[in-house]
């Protein structure tokens, strides 16, 4: 019976609260009108020395595509592929292989 009686006296306080926070909240004060907002526009620029990127732009030029032309089959197609491949890659410098013993003691 005491939870109910606890129930009710702390929803009309929550109501008490949420009225007079309303009645504050819409209350008429001439004595505030307002927060005054700054401007935060962005000011005019001007550069009076034009400016110069201090080197000059490299363009590189580029190696055309090599095309291909796939005939009949998938093994010929294959050996294009790979023939074409082999002309635009870069020779690759193998290393020795070196072989290391295992000492045993």
């Amino acid at each position: 019976m005491s939870n109910r009686r606890f129930d009710a006296i702390y929803f009309f306080s929550f109501l008490l609260v949420v009225l007079i926070g309303y009645l504050a909240a819409n209350a008429d004060s001439g004595e505030i009108e307002g927060v005054e907002i700054p401007d935060f526009s962005m000011p005019g620029i001007e550069i009076e020395v034009p400016f110069e990127l201090p080197y000059a732009f490299v363009k590189f030029t580029r190696v055309p595509p090599s095309k291909l032309t796939l005939s009949g089959g998938t093994e010929s197609a294959v050996q294009e592929v790979r023939a074409v491949l082999l002309e635009s890659s870069a020779p690759i410098e193998l290393r020795e292989e070196v072989r290391h013993v295992a000492v045993r003691e």
